[in-house]
């Protein structure tokens, strides 16, 4: 446990396991968590970016500004990639997963869904599918192996991948 800032618990670091699988389910011992964020467009930029010259700079903050920048689209189908920044120092390190978190809202009626996105060579992965609603919503997916070979994730995998976000209508 962190500090308690403003009535809000502060977590470092918590993974949960529960259990079942074949993997993951047990003690995974002292483990780190690293954060990197967006650092240059991807293979897509199909999203409108709302004022920045590029798509990866209205997404790329640690603390999300809401409506001061943005990527937007209302076509379905339509990706947003970004390359991100490396990994600090994974050298001799088990990756056990990562986390795509992405922040959300629509601003258009109906419901709609996106999907998040890991692009690893010249293959696109799409993970599951989830809702967008009328506020800001953050969701996360997590990915225990790389998808591209159903493997363990290796650094270089993550350094050299794009993550990103694909649009789907109902």
């Amino acid at each position: 446990l962190g500090p308690i800032i403003n009535n809000n618990i502060q977590f470092d670091d918590l993974y949960v396991c529960d259990g079942t699988g074949s993997s993951h389910n047990d003690f995974l011992g002292d483990c780190k968590v690293d954060t990197v964020f967006p650092s240059a467009a991807g293979n897509y930029s199909q999203w409108t970016p709302s004022g920045e010259a590029s798509n990866y700079l209205c997404v790329d903050e640690a603390i999300p500004n809401d409506d001061t920048d943005y990527v937007t689209t209302n076509i379905s189908g339509e990706i947003d990639t970004y390359n991100f920044g490396n990994l600090i120092d994974y050298s001799g390190e088990t990756i056990h997963a990562i986390a795509l978190n992405t922040y959300k809202k629509k601003d258009d009626v109906g419901f709609m869904f996106s999907y998040p996105v890991i692009r690893i060579g010249a293959s696109d992965y799409s993970g599951e599918l989830t809702g967008t609603y009328d506020s800001y919503l953050y969701q996360q997916e997590i990915w225990e192996t790389n998808p591209d070979d159903s493997q363990a994730w290796e650094g270089e995998d993550i350094n050299s991948g794009e993550f990103g976000i694909k649009m789907q209508e109902d």
